[in-house]
């Protein structure tokens, strides 16, 4: 097998081993999932050797064009040398120019992007405040629509981010963060497909990016949105789906609530269940699920044994100290 050279030390590859399997098991000091809670905090460059594809799909053409990749979707098998990113190349400032406060839980967040920022709704962004605690919040603007970004924030216990952004962001800061990343989003092509979209938490934050963007592309077969959460008070968006509904026959939406308290025009129980009992036949339906991980991986079996092809289900799981790729807190 090959060898990493990083730092002027040799590591060797086992077979199946990563870049970062190496590097994290020789308890080099680097910034990876594992201790920065993040997607993309792997991003390395290569001074040597062929980067494959995989490694690198992710990324920006730019990047990819100055051999970046990410260390824990490259398994070497030749000798290559390699080096850390500077901030530079990672990060971009944002003017905050909202930040609103929903309930008593959530925030939506918008901020200015740079003109030149291309993104898909539904896709992450990883924000960073000044002392370099950073997270990642998924986009629910559309960029046709809307111009700035807007992410929604849950205020978790004990989230040293989520407590600072509903607490102490104001409109007119400034903040870093990474350009846009992630296959989470809506792909144009059959327009008269049908579209199943399952979310709990914030993960209704891309679904109803998707949505929109679907819509606003003209796709025309029908779009059915079930969001969850576990209390009444914690539901929100349901002025703007109902104007969404209102605007487009083919959408509609169900608000669920499973927690112990029946709230009046919301439906009992979970979304995955209320959908499957309307929606038993899944063949040739494109469907995304987002939310809590437990709910996202028993939901895409059940879309399987409902007909719905592999390649046909999007996934977005992500829950604090579940989910390696983003970390909400």
């Amino acid at each position: 097998m090959g060898s990493i050279l990083f730092h002027g030390q040799r590591y060797a590859v086992d077979r199946g081993k990563s870049v970062l399997d190496v590097l994290v098991g020789a308890d080099c000091d680097i910034a990876h999932p594992g201790n920065q809670g993040i997607y993309q905090s792997c991003v390395m460059q290569a001074m040597s050797g062929e980067v494959p594809t995989q490694a690198q799909s992710e990324l920006k053409p730019t990047q990819r064009m100055q051999n970046y990749f990410l260390a824990c979707q490259w398994q070497p098998s030749d000798d290559i040398e390699i080096a850390r990113t500077t901030d530079a190349d990672m990060f971009r400032h944002a003017l905050v120019h909202q930040v609103e406060k929903v309930n008593a839980s959530l925030c939506r967040v918008r901020l200015t992007p740079p003109k030149d920022l291309h993104y898909h709704p539904g896709q992450f962004i990883n924000l960073r405040r000044p002392d370099g605690v950073v997270r990642s919040y998924s986009l629910a603007s559309v960029p046709a629509l809307d111009g700035y970004l807007e992410l929604h924030v849950r205020k978790m216990q004990n989230g040293i981010m989520s407590n600072w952004i509903h607490n102490q962001l104001q409109a007119g800061d400034v903040i870093d963060f990474q350009p846009p990343c992630g296959s989470f989003f809506y792909l144009p092509g059959d327009t008269s497909q049908d579209i199943l979209l399952i979310g709990t938490g914030v993960g209704l934050a891309p679904l109803w990016g998707i949505a929109r963007d679907a819509l606003h592309r003209g796709h025309f077969g029908r779009i059915w949105l079930y969001h969850g959460e576990r209390e009444g008070a914690q539901i929100y968006l349901g002025n703007e789906l109902e104007s969404l509904a209102r605007q487009y026959s083919n959408f509609s939406f169900v608000f669920t609530v499973s927690g112990d308290n029946a709230v009046s025009g919301l439906a009992r129980g979970r979304p995955d269940d209320l959908a499957f009992s309307q929606h038993k036949h899944l063949k040739n339906w494109r469907v995304y699920l987002s939310g809590a991980p437990s709910m996202v991986n028993a939901t895409c079996k059940r879309a399987l044994l409902a007909g719905a092809s592999m390649h046909q289900i999007f996934e977005n799981p992500f829950e604090i100290g579940e989910f390696p790729q983003k970390l909400r807190a």
